[in-house]
């Protein structure tokens, strides 16, 4: 989003994507803690082209099941 709450044009979006390795064609997976803000991301990688699904229950599903695997991302703050 750019500092006036719009989203960032598409050059700027692939660019930045680019930059954390997440390609066109590759499968993206959004969620948040109940699955709402989430719904925004796969929003925009749907119109950038990018095969989506929200994981609409969220991480306070995911994240409270014992068994489920999780993988760490780059830190906050880190995101160009």
């Amino acid at each position: 989003m750019n500092p006036d709450g719009r989203f960032l044009d598409e050059a700027e979006l692939r660019a930045k994507l680019a930059v954390l390795g997440i390609l066109p064609g590759q499968p993206v997976i959004t969620h948040c803690q109940g699955g709402g803000r989430a719904s925004v991301d796969a929003f925009v990688f749907e119109r950038l082209g990018y095969p989506t699904r929200n994981y609409y229950l969220g991480w306070s599903d995911w994240g409270n099941t014992e068994e489920m695997p999780i993988q760490g991302g780059p830190e906050r703050g880190e995101v160009p």
